[in-house]
């Protein structure tokens, strides 16, 4: 299936309607839907294994040894580019009126899991965080780190980011029509598959970094944390992804 078709199968699975906009001069987006009495307007970019690794991969495989990988679940400068260029595609469009302006990830390489939570690192600029007083634990705090919500605010009300089995709607909190979208019937039809960051620092889930700090800065970051909270043990730790694949013999 192709992406374009997925995409339109997921969203008519939760009772959205949805057209395919038609290409025309310059580039356009790739959706209009309506829910409720709102429209989105959505621009899909999918998002591939590297050519590179897959070829590297089938030739480890092919001599019958494992194939290790080591993959940091980081935000990347590469895939910011691509929420960009979305965001660009969106502002560009005013052939129709709309409400909210969305982009659609879809991560379709060998290991799609970790795609999506890159992608959700880069909206979002999370850091994993850990406790080592109290209930210790870690958790994300939002915005800890450079973001493509804050950075396109304007231009970009929401994501949704998926895989082939499981997509979740992400609200931006810094967007002007927040409160609107998340009041929104496309935010009741995802029901729990939300990722609210407010909700989320609300219910004690996260940690939010809503303060005027320089998020380069790690240690300030930290300290800001520190003192919004009341934690005076946090750190930030780099969650990496490992997996191994060996090829086996079949009939």
């Amino acid at each position: 299936m192709e992406p374009e078709e997925f995409v339109i199968v997921v969203l008519r699975s939760l009772g959205i309607e949805v057209e395919q906009i038609e290409t025309g001069e310059g580039k356009t987006p790739d959706f209009l839907a309506h829910a409720g009495d709102s429209a989105y307007l959505i621009e899909l970019k999918t998002k591939y294994s590297d050519p590179a690794i897959l070829e590297e991969r089938e030739s480890v495989l092919a001599r019958g040894e494992v194939f290790k990988e080591e993959t940091p679940v980081a935000r990347r400068n590469r895939v910011s580019g691509v929420i960009a260029s979305a965001a660009k595609q969106l502002n560009s469009y005013a052939s129709v009126n709309h409400d909210f302006q969305l982009v659609f990830l879809l991560a379709s390489g060998h290991h799609p899991d970790v795609q999506m939570s890159i992608f959700e690192n880069c909206l979002y600029g999370t850091k994993d965080t850990v406790d080592f007083i109290g209930e210790g634990g870690v958790l994300p705090a939002y915005f800890a780190d450079n973001s493509d919500f804050f950075n396109l605010q304007e231009s970009l009300d929401g994501a949704i980011v998926s895989t082939s089995h499981e997509a979740k709607l992400c609200l931006n909190p810094y967007s002007p029509r927040y409160e609107a979208l998340s009041d929104s019937e496309l935010t009741r039809l995802f029901k729990e598959g939300v990722c609210d960051p407010l909700q989320k620092e609300r219910e004690g889930m996260a940690f939010v970094v809503d303060g005027d700090v320089n998020r380069r800065n790690e240690n300030e970051v930290l300290e800001f944390l520190k003192q919004k909270y009341g934690r005076e043990k946090l750190m930030f730790i780099q969650m990496n992804h490992y997996s191994g694949t060996i090829s086996l013999p079949h009939e």
